[in-house]
Formats: C-alpha cells, sequence, structure tokens
C-alpha cells in the first residue's frame, strides 16, 4: 500500500496572506476579528482610573511648582539665625536652639532682627540669651552688619 496521498490537478485553495494575482508586493495578513486588542483586554476601571491619576498628579506637582514659585532674596530672619548659630558653633556652644519667630523692626535703613536663643555651654550649663542682628538692605542684596547677644 502507497501512503501518499494521490496527486490532483485540482487549484490548491490560496494561503490568507498569498499575493493578489495584480500586486507587486505582498500584502499584510488580515487580523482575526474574534481576537480583541490589547486595550479591549485592560479591565475599565484601569483605563478610567490610570489616566485620571496621571492628570490629577500632574496638576499637583504644577500647582506645587507655582506656589512655591522662585526663591526671592533671603529673609532678614533667616540671616539672622544663621548667623546667629553660626557664631556660637564657632565658640563651642552646642544644642542651639533660635525662638521659632524673631521680631523685625525697619530702622535707620536697615532690618533689625531679636528673638532668645538657647545654648548649652563647653560646661554643660544652659544660657537662655538675647540675640539681635541688623541687616542692611540695597536692593536685592541683604548683608549681615552685626549680631549681639545679651544676657
Amino acid at each position: 500500500m502507497n501512503s501518499e496521498a494521490p496527486h490532483s490537478d485540482a487549484p490548491q485553495s490560496e494561503a490568507p496572506h498569498s499575493v493578489a494575482p495584480d500586486a507587486d508586493a505582498p500584502t499584510a495578513p488580515e487580523r482575526d476579528a474574534s481576537r480583541p486588542g490589547w486595550f479591549a483586554r485592560v479591565p475599565m476601571w484601569a483605563r478610567v482610573t490610570v489616566p485620571t491619576v496621571i492628570v490629577v498628579g500632574g496638576a499637583a506637582i504644577v500647582a506645587g511648582a507655582v506656589a512655591v514659585g522662585p526663591s526671592g532674596p533671603a529673609d532678614a530672619g533667616d540671616l539672622c539665625r544663621d548667623a546667629a548659630t553660626s557664631r556660637l558653633e564657632g565658640r563651642g556652644h552646642t544644642d542651639i536652639e533660635l525662638a521659632r519667630s524673631l521680631q523685625q523692626v525697619e530702622a535707620d535703613g536697615a532690618q533689625r532682627v531679636s528673638g532668645t536663643v538657647t545654648f548649652v555651654d563647653g560646661a554643660g550649663a544652659t544660657h537662655h540669651a538675647e540675640v539681635r542682628c541688623v541687616i542692611r538692605v540695597d536692593g536685592d542684596q541683604a548683608t549681615l552688619a552685626s549680631v549681639r547677644f545679651f544676657d
């Protein structure tokens, strides 16, 4: 017995991506309509939630950047706070705490800043003092003129 299939001269069916007789290039295979695309397989809640989170997050980042704005010239209170801290650290004092709110007054064309400071000296004794700073402002430039401590 011969297991080979009989040879016939009947026309064979064409493959789904065969070349059309009048076209020069092969055509793309037809997409199976019964198989959905990747987006259709994504759950509906994810299709709604993910873009919403991205838009709201982007808006929050933009709003935060606008609210902060560019940093302007240094505040007189910040200059006084930094100068007082560095002066006390230079003297060997530790645990330096300046008042959170410093009083600022304009006098003689300068900002006068005052507040309280607490620190520990080299012997371990805790001290409370008044700090006073004079900051001169010329346009956008603020310069520390003096820092003084009073018991």
